[in-house]
């Protein structure tokens, strides 16, 4: 069988940039090839017009080039780029979106909230077992997230409903 394909994905937040890189093995669970975590502080210095330093986006975009080689290094066939809370209220985040696309070569996609508190509790829960009723906290530089959720009955022992709010947040999501 041929191996499955090497991705990585990154995640740009309020004071950090994370990514994973991995594929799927013929057992059908993730193989992780490589971790990294950087601080890069993007949401610093942000001013009370919720424009981004020039100083932040190449921060940022000097992170990003680091992982893309790394990525590489390993054999990523795919490299995705999300943005959380920071980009998504960033008035200027176009800016950083270009600079990314034309320093990097990556496309940084902006990410809705009601999506991240979804891919934030799929995170915290990947390979644990699941329990009937369970809480996520996501404390976040711009945003404070719980996400709570439970088995729901009608669909499944596997499947999961979720609440997820923001805790002194501008944001409240829901997403089931």
């Amino acid at each position: 069988m041929t191996p499955a394909p090497v991705r990585a994905v990154i995640d740009v937040g309020t004071n950090t940039v994370l990514m994973v890189i991995g594929r799927w093995g013929e057992d059908g669970d993730l193989e992780i090839l490589e971790d990294a975590h950087a601080i890069a502080r993007l949401g610093k210095g942000v001013d009370a017009k919720r424009r981004l330093t020039s100083a932040s986006i190449d921060r940022v975009c000097g992170v990003l080039r680091d992982y893309r080689r790394r990525a590489e290094e390993v054999g990523a066939k795919s490299i995705i780029a999300y943005g959380t809370s920071a980009v998504r209220d960033a008035a200027n985040r176009i800016d950083l979106i270009d600079q990314v696309r034309r320093q990097v070569g990556i496309e940084l996609k902006v990410v809705p909230g009601g999506e991240e508190a979804r891919l934030t509790w799929l995170g915290a829960g990947f390979r644990l077992p699941v329990p009937e009723r369970f809480a996520v906290l996501d404390i976040g530089g711009e945003l404070r997230r719980i996400a709570l959720l439970r088995r729901t009955v009608a669909a499944g022992p596997g499947d999961l409903q979720q609440d997820a709010r923001a805790a002194g947040g501008r944001e409240t999501a829901l997403a089931v």
